[in-house]
């Protein structure tokens, strides 16, 4: 990656026969190239020292072979270091090793970007074809040699859009305060980095790179097992999407079944009960991203990018998420910005800009040494009356500090006691908040990340009518606030967009007002239950008449059963305003009232509104719930992840708006 030859090579084995081939497709059907985790693969041979691990190789450590090219050592003399000064690469020396291991990563960084990112991209571009895609990141692993590229931002600067990706379990909903057992580095994953830095590191990258237009990708989904229900696929986009994502590539698509690489795999040659529900996601996600893209997602400030501290400071080197997750829970946006951001930064009035970006402050995470560049804009952001704030400690400055040390843990206190931030007054730190601004329009993306129900009140900076849209299954409603405070009510794993603006008086007076549920009653039918093994039968069996709700994968059920579950009963009701929830779902259902199809619920709640579907006297209720094949193929990759229980496990209740309590008079025939 760091010879011109090489990615040349590259390009006359794969790029240019795909042209010869296809070329009438490209910019069309063929939309571009994608990179799936190009690295330099230092490898660790020895003797001295030890292996740190292939996501922790680099710079700094004896017996670690470091990439080489001839051209880096005259771009390290033009730094000042000759070849003499190598050994300082592995050992340390008592004041030069810093500057010598900042000079050699300067100059192996900088030939990737060259030679390797925008070599291909600037030949897709060319070809009028985008060049995307994506490097490890891992456990920080986008700063050094071993199995990444040694720079986040370089590595993929000549790409159209910034990428990365959330594979065998890094992240796991309600996981974000704890570490997660998963496939990568030593069977962990650190919550730190993947829940509060790496979907930032594309969404940053992507806004401050003109040419990537906001695109930020990610390769999601693959690598989970089978257990990785439709719940939580959408748990994934609505992490990603509140975090500035807003393209994906979902992996994988197998057309082998089974196929033990990398499932789920959707179809699954049709043996996937989730699979009819899919396109419910793909819907969501398609009209989110949609809407979200093309928008300034708002940073209060900027966090700054790790990667040069790491490599002159070693272990020393406080890291970009450790700020990053005091501000995310305070409800504080960022962005990361990287040393070279920095120095083509312009700063005036107390904000610095990164092209179209702004940022009313720098926050500096802890380590003893910066490079000389940073030091220049540093000076130049204090000059303009950009607060910089060094984490915990002072690195040693060349002349005096340009800003204020903030111990880590009074950050966020102190970002608001400056009013450099919007306070949400939001209770949960898992509550996740985003605010993206188009023209007159302002959307807050809502999402709850706690296993826990929310319930609080949120102060926005907005007043007056907004919509309250949920985009997943299509309900839209209008409300009011005189005062930006707003309850918000979501359950776990819940999202929702309120939208201030961009709707006309006369547009806003179409959608019906925000539906409050207030009363519940729960359901104490009986239920006709039968079962379809999909893939293995013709259509549905007989499994149990009058029977209460339970686990069909339990101890009562058929533990390897995967398919769908079809439910039915009767109940006496009175016309009357009514919804229907169905609690616990393991893991998506299908609503019909009296022959009329209401439509999947994918995710929590299993709620809907039944009001314009039912009459008076007896109703025809029927659900149909559908599990995941984890149950009928025990993969490796589901170990890792809970197995839900499968069909309605409820309870069932009829929910009403009045305030007045349940008497089942009100609603019982």
């Amino acid at each position: 990656m760091l010879t011109e030859e090489g990615p040349r090579a590259l390009i006359e084995a794969v790029y240019e026969p795909h042209y010869q081939h296809f070329g009438e497709y490209f910019g069309d059907t063929i939309a571009g190239f994608f990179s799936d985790e190009p690295s330099l693969d230092a490898p660790y041979i020895g003797p001295y020292g030890r292996d740190p691990g292939f996501y922790y190789r680099t710079v700094g450590q004896p017996g670690v072979a470091l990439p080489w090219e001839d051209l880096i050592l005259g771009k390290m003399e033009s730094s000042g270091w000759s070849e003499y000064w190598l050994p300082a690469l592995w050992y340390s020396h008592r004041e030069h090793s810093p500057n010598v291991r900042l000079a050699y990563m300067d100059a192996v960084t900088g030939l990737w970007k060259r030679n390797f990112s925008y070599q291909l991209g600037d030949w897709c571009r060319s070809h009028n074809v985008m060049y995307i895609g994506h490097i490890i990141e891992d456990m920080g692993a986008h700063g050094r040699l071993g199995c990444s590229a040694g720079h986040f931002f370089r590595a993929l600067a000549g790409q159209d859009m910034s990428g990365i990706d959330i594979v065998l379990h890094q992240v796991m909903p309600g996981m974000g305060q704890y570490q997660t057992a998963a496939d990568i580095s030593e069977g962990v994953a650190d919550p730190e980095f993947f829940h509060y830095i790496l979907a930032h590191l594309a969404a940053s990258q992507a806004r401050q790179t003109a040419r990537m237009k906001g695109r930020a990708m990610c390769e999601v989904f693959g690598a989970f097992g089978w257990a990785e229900g439709l719940p939580c696929m959408k748990w994934l986009i609505d992490f990603l999407l509140v975090r500035g994502v807003n393209h994906f590539v979902p992996h994988a698509f197998t057309d082998f079944f089974p196929d033990e690489d990398c499932p789920p795999h959707f179809y699954a040659g049709g043996n996937d009960p989730q699979f009819e529900s899919f396109s419910k996601l793909m819907k969501y996600t398609n009209r989110a991203a949609h809407l979200l893209y093309g928008t300034d997602m708002e940073a209060a400030g900027a966090i700054l990018y790790h990667g040069e501290a790491e490599w002159m400071n070693g272990q020393g080197c406080m890291f970009s998420e450790k700020p990053a997750k005091i501000c995310y829970d305070a409800h504080i946006p960022y962005d990361i910005v990287p040393v070279d951001s920095l120095l083509r930064a312009k700063a005036e009035a107390g904000k610095f800009m990164v092209g179209e970006r702004s940022y009313g402050f720098l926050a500096v995470p802890s380590c003893r040494y910066l490079p000389e560049p940073f030091w220049q804009a540093a000076k130049s952001l204090k000059a303009a009356g950009v607060p910089v704030f060094f984490i915990d400690a002072a690195p040693m400055c060349p002349e005096e500090l340009p800003g204020e040390v903030v111990e880590l843990k009074k950050l966020a206190d102190h970002i608001f006691s400056k009013r450099l931030a919007h306070d949400y007054h939001a209770g949960s730190a898992l509550l996740r908040i985003a605010r993206f601004d188009r023209e007159d329009t302002s959307a807050f993306v809502l999402f709850n990340e706690n296993p826990m129900p929310i319930l609080e009140s949120v102060r926005f900076p907005a007043e007056g009518k907004y919509l309250k849209m949920d985009l997943l299954n299509e309900v839209y409603e209008k409300a009011e606030t005189k005062d930006g405070v707003v309850d918000v009510s979501l359950e776990p794993g819940e999202s929702a967009l309120f939208l201030w603006g961009g709707v006309e008086d006369q547009e806003m007076e179409a959608f019906p007002k925000e539906c409050c549920w207030k009363e519940r009653s729960e359901v104490c039918a009986l239920w006709d239950i039968d079962l379809y093994e999909q893939g293995k039968a013709a259509g549905y069996s007989p499994f149990r008449c009058q029977s209460e709700l339970i686990n069909i994968t339990g101890r009562q059920g058929n533990p390897q059963f995967s398919g769908k579950i079809r439910y039915r009963t009767s109940l006496d009701l009175k016309k009357a305003p009514l919804g229907l929830d169905l609690g616990r779902v393991g893991v998506s259902a299908k609503l019909s009232v009296n022959g009329h199809d209401l439509g999947w619920r994918i995710a929590a709640p299993y709620r809907w509104d039944i009001s314009s579907y039912i009459k008076a006297g007896k109703n025809e209720i029927e659900i149909v719930a559908a599990n995941t094949l984890a149950n009928r193929i025990q993969d490796a990759f589901s170990r890792r992840m809970p197995i839900p229980p499968s069909g309605v496990l409820g309870p069932v209740y009829l929910l009403r708006t009045s305030e007045k309590q349940f008497e089942k008079e009100d609603i019982y025939g």
